[in-house]
């Protein structure tokens, strides 16, 4: 990720009242963060979380990183775009650092790490994995959720959202539009890609889920992307 993300952060600002949060955010927070959050603390067991330590990478505005910290984790929040940050800082509890993703704490291990919609758009995918997977702490775990490959190939169907793929459909390499805001560089991976590279980390897969479209959701975003799909891939490892 870049700064253009710094022009999006209105747009994923999660800290709106309910009604007044976009869509592209809605779904993160209705649809990925309840399967996330119920690996969570089936992992870890709600009354041992307290204290334990967590990175959000690519935390956005704060919204996952917040909800990290009212299940108990000590948690940090990293992202390259000021932007979010400052929405983040700015409805922040004082509980939590928001730091730029080069200030990670040298050194610092984590029981879980985060990634919320974030590693689809980072290129070099293996050298961003591994570098996380060095910060996880021995039994820890990492839990992401991108964008499912199928969801992709039926919007570039239909399109919608995404355009210039490689193909449409095994699309891998391509771009996402978010209205007349910003085109953004996207690499779509499949679980078996991300398999591959977590298994050569020495990381066992725990979770691949692909959470549907919630009639809550339906009904309360109107849409025009097709929903036969699921959005999100969710993956974890430890």
């Amino acid at each position: 990720m870049n700064n253009k993300w710094d022009k999006l952060s209105s747009k994923f600002n999660v800290h709106k009242n309910r009604d007044e949060i976009d869509p592209g955010a809605a779904d993160n927070i209705l649809i990925a963060w309840p399967p996330i959050i119920d690996l969570i603390t089936k992992h870890f067991g709600n009354s041992q979380i307290k204290g334990l330590k967590a990175l959000d990478y690519g935390c956005g505005t704060g919204g996952f990183t917040q909800k990290l910290d009212s299940l108990g984790f000590d948690v940090i929040g990293v992202d390259t775009s000021e932007g979010m940050l400052d929405l983040a800082r700015k409805y922040n509890n004082n509980k939590i650092h928001f730091l730029k993703t080069e200030q990670i704490p040298v050194n610092e291990k984590y029981n879980l790490i985060t990634g919320i919609m974030v590693f689809q758009f980072i290129e070099k995918i293996e050298e961003t994995l591994n570098q996380l997977t060095q910060r996880l702490n021995k039994d820890g775990l990492i839990v992401f959720a991108v964008f499912n490959p199928k969801f992709v190939a039926s919007c570039l169907k239909t399109h919608v959202l995404f355009s210039h793929f490689d193909s449409e459909s095994n699309p891998k390499r391509g771009i996402i539009s978010f209205g007349k805001e910003l085109d953004i560089q996207t690499f779509i991976r499949n679980a078996d890609d991300y398999n591959k590279i977590m298994n050569n980390l020495g990381l066992s897969k725990k979770l691949e889920a692909y959470p549907k479209f919630t009639q809550e959701y339906l009904d309360k975003y109107p849409i025009n992307t097709p929903i036969d799909e699921s959005e999100y891939l969710i993956l974890s490892y430890c």
